[in-house]
């Protein structure tokens, strides 16, 4: 009914952090891009660039997220979107998605996953994905999340 209020210091952090992660994406990316293409060199997953950037993809997904354990975890999220978007079940991230679940831990489940998004160019297209679903994201993040700020999304897809 009566929603729960914020004190403006906890607010105030919490557009500071998600301003800040907005920024680490932007510089991940850029460093990825820069060895990427000056001169132009194939990137891997072992470059420590790539490494920044997977991390920085898994604060953006963790930030806001609505968990009931001590410990956010990105699978669960991403193993319902998957289950969710991906009708095509003969797609590669389909068959991605069910391979992951083979695997033990959810922290590596979440983290495989990012790392098959990116390796197959589909980053930017998992965020805007994400964002295409409003009913999705109420359920599964908090209103301080990366997802609920149009501007940040829209930044982070372009």
């Amino acid at each position: 009914m009566f929603a729960k209020s914020v004190s403006p210091k906890l607010e105030s952090a919490r557009i500071d952090y998600r301003e800040a992660l907005v920024e680490q994406l932007s510089g991940a990316v850029r460093a990825v891009w820069t060895i990427a293409c000056n001169p132009p060199q194939p990137v891997t997953l072992a470059l420590k660039e790539v490494n920044q950037l997977l991390q920085t993809l898994e604060k953006c997904l963790l930030f806001g997220l609505k968990t009931r354990k001590k410990d956010s975890q990105i699978w669960p999220m991403l193993n319902s979107f998957g289950r969710k978007v991906l009708t095509p079940r003969k797609s590669k991230l389909a068959k991605f998605v069910e391979q992951a679940r083979k695997l033990k831990i959810s922290w590596d489940r979440g983290r495989a996953m990012l790392r098959f998004v990116l390796n197959d160019n589909l980053a930017a297209s998992l965020f805007s994905w994400l964002r295409s679903d409003p009913s999705f994201i109420s359920r599964w993040y908090r209103p301080c999340s990366l997802f609920a700020v149009n501007e940040d999304i829209k930044y982070i897809t372009e």
